[in-house]
Formats: structure tokens, C-alpha cells, sequence
């Protein structure tokens, strides 16, 4: 087994905030279908004309609201572990819809494109680091915004993506 850790903290103190982005005007949980693969957290798909056109759209971007299916308190530990595990879900996503005919000709947004890019192909996330700026809540919606900056087509298929909760 290989494995790289890093780790970085600082205790709570009160400062200045600022969002250098504004939140993507996006249809709410409450008008998105659920498409759940775990009791763990529930997830919700925005569709490709859900999201917002600015300029980001397009099979290399996922959007979707998450939360935690458990109350999770108020420890942030939790909040942050509940988080990190829910991230690792859309980063391969993102990427593999960015490779042409992937998921055997049905549009990146069908419901079963990922069930037929699963039969022939393998995906999995490597190098998966997160940063928490200021405490968050993961039983409560989240919206999960996910670019893939880079794929590269051969015999590896690796690809790059980003990701914000918003």
C-alpha cells in the first residue's frame, strides 16, 4: 500500500470573509429527481439544462445537491469526514463523461449513462485533497459543483478534475 498525507489546522478565530463567486442560480433540491447508489448520503443530479450557461456547460461539468442521510451533530469532524466522503463520489464522473462515447452513445445527462460506462471501463480517484475554510454542515444540501480540466485519452485514461461546495 502507498500512501501521501497531509494535513493542515487552525483553531476557529473570528475574521473577514469574502466569496470571490456568487452561487449558481440552479434549480433547488426540492426540484431535482434523486438518483441515490448508497443509504449513506443522498444525491440529486442536475440535468444539463438546469445548469447555469456560464459558459461551463457541457459533458465535462456535474452538478448535484448532497447531503448526509444521517444527522450528523456538531462536531465538525463530522461534518468534514461526511463531506471528504460524499466529494469522492463526482470527480470520476466529470472526467469519464468527457470521453467520447463512453457511455455507448447515451447522452452524458441519461440516467443509465454511468451503469453502461461501468461495463466497460474502470474508474477511481487518486490524490484527493480538501480544504474547509469555514464550518459546514453535511446533513443539510450542499450543491456540489465538478470540472474536469483535463482528460487525457490513452491507454490510462487519466484525467484532472475541480471541484467547489457551494
Amino acid at each position: 500500500m502507498c500512501s501521501s498525507d497531509l494535513a493542515s489546522f487552525q483553531r476557529p478565530q473570528e475574521g473577514f470573509e469574502a466569496d470571490s463567486a456568487p452561487m449558481p442560480m440552479v434549480p433547488g433540491p426540492d426540484e431535482v429527481v434523486t438518483q441515490n447508489w448508497t443509504p449513506l448520503f443522498e444525491r440529486k443530479p442536475l440535468l444539463e439544462a438546469q445548469k447555469p450557461d456560464d459558459g461551463r456547460r457541457g459533458a465535462h461539468r456535474e452538478m448535484f445537491w448532497m447531503r448526509s442521510n444521517s444527522a450528523l451533530g456538531d462536531d465538525q469532524v463530522n461534518h468534514c469526514c461526511a463531506t471528504a466522503y460524499m466529494s469522492d463520489d463526482l470527480p470520476c464522473d466529470a472526467a469519464a463523461r468527457s470521453i467520447p462515447g463512453a457511455g455507448g452513445g447515451l447522452p452524458v445527462d441519461h440516467p443509465e449513462w454511468y451503469q453502461e460506462f461501468k461495463k466497460h471501463s474502470f474508474s477511481a480517484s487518486l490524490d484527493h485533497a480538501m480544504w474547509f475554510h469555514r464550518p459546514l454542515w453535511a446533513d443539510q444540501w450542499q450543491l456540489y459543483d465538478v470540472d474536469r480540466k483535463s482528460t487525457r485519452l490513452n491507454s490510462s485514461h487519466l484525467g484532472i478534475s475541480y471541484a467547489v461546495f457551494c
